[in-house]
């Protein structure tokens, strides 16, 4: 037997010896930590009140309940605070660089907020209560 047939009868022994070994010692056993579901089912239902809100065009959902209200013509300030269930609080608000520092920005300035307002802000969900 020459030296070439003497290293390639020993490399298919230790192929032959590796395959033995991981599959009659070790069984087929898989790793099944990747096999479980992850995140939320993509069949589950939404978890807001928006979430059926279709925006495939036209006006639907809460949208459609909202008075339109021209933005650019601004309200004298200060504003009169939102109503119940009207969900655009700030939408008279006049925007101003006059009125910087405030909570709210925008890129031409700051929203100017009535004392009214900033009280309802501040005390709104049990802030400083």
């Amino acid at each position: 037997m020459n030296k070439t047939s003497l290293v390639l009868a020993f490399l298919v022994a230790a192929v032959l010896a590796g395959l033995f070994v991981r599959f009659n010692l070790f069984g087929a056993a898989q790793e099944n930590f990747m096999q479980q579901p992850v995140g939320a089912p993509l069949n589950a239902g939404g978890i807001g009140p928006y979430d059926g809100v279709s925006i495939g065009g036209g006006v639907s959902g809460w949208a459609s309940t909202e008075p339109t209200a021209d933005l650019k013509g601004a309200a004298p300030l200060p504003s009169a605070a939102a109503k119940d269930n009207e969900l655009m609080f700030l939408v008279d608000n006049k925007v101003n660089s006059d009125c910087c520092p405030s909570a709210f920005t925008t890129d031409t300035g700051c929203v100017c907020l009535s004392d009214e307002q900033k009280s309802l802000m501040a005390s709104r969900g049990g802030n400083r209560a």
